[in-house]
């Protein structure tokens, strides 16, 4: 004795016209965006890190290289620092251009 099977209409897995790798394609190009967009930040944050040693870097020989350092007093005057003063503020902007400027 044989078993028969029967035939059964078998239901497709896309409809008519519908792309069966539409969402997969989808999944790959959202992909490639999130990395090209990554490495977009990864590139302006670059550039944002140089700019910034760029200007601590002028910041810090501006300090070393002015005769008198001093600061504005609010009311539209100048207070010049004393000799304790200008070498904090020259320590300062050494230790802001070796934190912009390291390689971290």
């Amino acid at each position: 004795m044989t078993n028969q099977t029967g035939i059964v209409d078998a239901k497709p897995r896309t409809s008519p016209g519908e792309d069966p790798y539409a969402a997969q394609q989808k999944a790959y190009d959202d992909a490639a965006k999130k990395a090209a967009d990554a490495r977009q930040a990864a590139e302006l944050t670059a550039a944002d890190k140089a700019k910034r040693c760029q200007d601590a870097r002028t910041q810090y020989q501006n300090v070393m290289n002015a005769r008198r350092l001093y600061e504005d007093d609010g009311k539209g005057g100048r207070r010049y620092l004393d000799s304790a003063e200008i070498d904090a503020t020259r320590a300062d902007a050494k230790k802001l251009m070796d934190e912009f400027c390291s390689g971290k």
